[in-house]
């Protein structure tokens, strides 16, 4: 009698879910590695902006030929297509002829949280 021998090649069914596996796996870590590191872009983008939105509203401040009154402001600025909120404290210091200036960047009128805060100090000219 003779035997015939016939060789399969290929893989089977359970090998083929076993690298469906740990390819889902990988790329749900590689998604999840996207969308953390959209997220820091996105707070970087949000904290550059609101450092540049501070320093201009300090500039304003200082600039000003007016002596600044001590007390709190709020404020809303469009910039680079964004609506900032804006909080602005002046404040007396040790010396008379000095005020300190800060200024807090919000994303949300009523967030209590600033994303960033830009501190000065103005001296009145004699």
């Amino acid at each position: 009698m003779m035997s015939f021998s016939v060789k399969q090649s290929g893989i089977t069914l359970l090998e083929l879910l076993v690298a469906l596996a740990v390819f889902s796996a990988s790329a749900i870590a590689i998604l999840d590695t996207i969308v953390a590191t959209s997220r820091v872009v996105e707070d970087l983008e949000h904290k550059t902006l609101g450092h540049w939105v501070a320093g201009n509203k300090l500039s304003e401040v200082t600039l000003k030929s007016k002596w600044p009154n001590i007390g709190v402001t709020r404020d809303q600025i469009d910039m680079a297509d964004r609506q900032w909120f804006l909080v602005t404290k002046v404040e007396a210091t040790a010396r008379p002829d000095m005020r300190k200036i800060t200024v807090e960047v919000r994303l949300n009128k009523d967030h209590e949280a600033s994303i960033v805060d830009r501190l000065a100090f103005v001296g009145k000219l004699k």
